[in-house]
């Protein structure tokens, strides 16, 4: 997630903007010089450790016991947050706060759409916002930062990554098999290219007795390909399902149908009962979506019943204005 959030800060956003259908202005894009971030595993992993060092990006810690060190950042949150936590389904800050609201009961939105109204959100409300503490909006002192002003001069327009889909990968995680001739298994899904086939049974240059381990890096968003780094070519090649009739799935998907199974008491999990799960939970997410926006129908039916010609004339007073949850 960390990996994927970089990924995202760095890359230009039109193609997102478009993938989620808004239409703003986000001019936001660039390689960071350092990261600043708290003693979370993940930036002292292999993972983005390793990245952040090829690609020249500095990752400076927080001293331990400092939180004001993360002040601006934290207070961020705080404004995101409280925005999202008004919307139905929230999860609220902790269990204490959430008390008896049954988040998943209320929800209303699916995660796509979710995605879209925070997109929305940031790029076209939070980012167009007077702030107090800096005098003018956040999209403003930016391209005052870019562009520079009569007191000071701006650092130009960035960099773009000339291969983003290769950056974004040195980013993802990535486990490390050997190739045999069925290719290779990750989170029990088989993969498989005739790319790897100069590569079955390779041996340890170090060590002729042990069997090499390749890199095959992971979109954890999209399963239906694994990226093997070739050794050869310097280069990321797509190995796709071996079984190419299986559906696009999630990491998380993955991980949440092989809990399921095992809660029942599955012994051993294979590919074939891992999309088997995947698909039964699906099903009941739809089910449940179906449901869901067949009472949100209703209920706005209940609330703004249609008028007829025939209805008694409205009594005189102030005008009741309805304003939706999610309005901007």
């Amino acid at each position: 997630t960390a990996g994927l959030a970089i990924a995202h800060a760095v890359l230009p956003k039109e193609q997102w903007l478009a993938a989620v259908g808004v239409e703003a202005e986000w001019p936001c894009w660039g390689k960071m010089r350092k990261i600043h971030c708290d003693n979370a595993k993940e930036f002292r992993g292999t993972v983005i450790g390793r990245a952040c060092h090829d690609h020249d990006i500095a990752v400076e810690h927080r001293p331990p016991g400092e939180p004001h060190y993360g002040g601006h950042i934290e207070r961020g949150f705080r404004t995101w947050l409280t925005r999202t936590h008004r919307l139905k389904g929230t999860t609220f800050s902790n269990v204490k706060e959430r008390g008896e609201y049954h988040s998943e009961r209320r929800a209303t939105m699916t995660r796509a759409e979710l995605e879209k109204w925070f997109t929305i959100y940031v790029a076209k409300v939070y980012a167009n916002r007077f702030h107090r503490g800096i005098n003018t909006t956040p999209l403003a002192r930016y391209k005052e930062a870019i562009v520079g002003t009569a007191n000071r001069p701006g650092t130009g327009l960035p960099e773009r990554i000339i291969e983003p889909s290769v950056f974004i990968l040195d980013f993802m995680p990535f486990e490390e098999r050997t190739i045999q001739e069925y290719g290779v298994v990750i989170d029990h899904i088989y993969f498989w290219d005739d790319a790897l086939r100069p590569w079955i049974h390779a041996r340890d240059a170090e060590d002729l007795k042990r069997p090499r381990k390749f890199i095959f890096r992971i979109n954890p968003r999209d399963m239906r390909e694994v990226f093997f780094w070739d050794p050869t070519e310097k280069t990321y090649i797509p190995i796709p399902y071996r079984d190419r009739t299986r559906p696009p799935t999630s990491r998380w998907e993955i991980q949440a149908a092989e809990k399921k199974l095992k809660a029942a008491g599955y012994a051993r999990v294979d590919e074939v009962l891992i999309f088997q799960a995947i698909q039964e939970m699906r099903t009941v997410e739809q089910e449940s979506e179906r449901k869901t926006k067949k009472a949100r129908r209703a209920r706005e039916m209940r609330d703004n019943p249609p008028t007829h010609p025939s209805a008694s004339p409205a009594k005189s007073g102030p005008s009741a204005v309805t304003i939706p949850e999610t309005d901007l």
